[in-house]
């Protein structure tokens, strides 16, 4: 199916996909070069080709021109001779990707389950872990995926979840943003964190500099 999401603003823009496609009708969807002809073949597991050859086809939609996707040591994807930067977020069958000029990005995807809340100890603060004990899987997804995403524009620093990304009490809607808190070099960041319900998956992202 065409995008079910397309989130435009003056700093980035944002394309969210539900994967109905089989792996051929994406293939012919995009031009691979050579290079990615010959890393997708090295991909064995089905729904992972799927994930990455839909990231491609985003990308060619939101940004419309040929570039490659390259990665850092550390994880963190960009575009090749482009001056756009980029994140991406794939959980199931529903991808997403941000890109933008002049700021950094971190956005994640996640499907509203219990294993969020079973695991909360691992990644809430005990003040957190409080503040959220009688809240259902909703809100422990949106707090899993906000600090994911968090995670993921602070790449270099491999920031510890329960300590040093820490959430406000938020009565979370269906969409809006929050400040959260980012603890670095004993300095405290300020840091919004937007997101939005779609259908059953929780979708979070945050952009540089935004405070």
């Amino acid at each position: 199916m065409p995008l079910i999401d397309n989130i435009t603003t003056e700093q980035y823009k944002i394309g969210v996909w539900k994967i109905t496609e089989n792996e051929n009708f994406l293939v012919s969807s995009i031009s691979l070069s050579e290079d990615e002809k010959q890393y997708y073949s090295t991909i064995k597991n089905e729904s992972r080709k799927k994930e990455w050859l839909t990231v491609r086809l985003i990308l060619k939609i939101i940004l419309n021109e040929k570039t490659e996707i390259l990665y850092y040591k550390n994880g963190r994807p960009y575009l090749k001779k482009s001056t756009y930067n980029i994140s991406i977020t794939h959980s199931k069958e529903f991808v997403a990707v941000i890109i933008g000029k002049s700021k950094v990005f971190g956005i994640d995807i996640e499907k509203i389950s219990e294993k969020p809340k079973r695991i909360s100890h691992k990644f809430l603060s005990l003040n957190e872990l409080e503040i959220y004990k009688k809240y259902n899987n909703d809100a422990y997804t949106f707090l899993w995926s906000a600090k994911e995403s968090i995670f993921k524009l602070f790449s270099d620093y491999h920031l510890i979840f329960d300590t040093q990304i820490l959430v406000p009490f938020v009565d979370f809607d269906n969409e809006g943003n929050f400040t959260a808190k980012v603890i670095l070099d004993n300095k405290e960041i300020k840091q919004v964190v937007f997101y939005k319900r779609i259908n059953k998956f929780i979708l979070t992202w945050v952009v540089s500099n935004t405070i």
